[in-house]
């Protein structure tokens, strides 16, 4: 269980414009390496994020993408 404060708040996150297309560019990339295996695949860097947000976002791509990620 989330605590209410931290779950609105991450809500708040989830919501907001730039996360909503960092996760957009996520899915389209996994799509694309969905449908043309053995490729290179893209990559996506956000900067500017301290530790905590780090592993937030991390955590919900995870979630939007539905499926393991590898952080390097």
């Amino acid at each position: 269980m989330i605590i209410p404060l931290v779950e609105q708040s991450i809500r708040a996150l989830e919501e907001s414009a730039g996360l909503r297309a960092a996760l957009r560019e996520l899915e389209l990339a996994a799509r694309q390496a969905q449908l043309r295996p053995g490729e290179a695949t893209q990559e996506l860097t956000l900067a500017g994020l301290t530790d905590t947000a780090k592993v937030l976002v991390a955590a919900l791509a995870g979630r939007a993408l539905n499926r393991p990620l590898v952080l390097v």
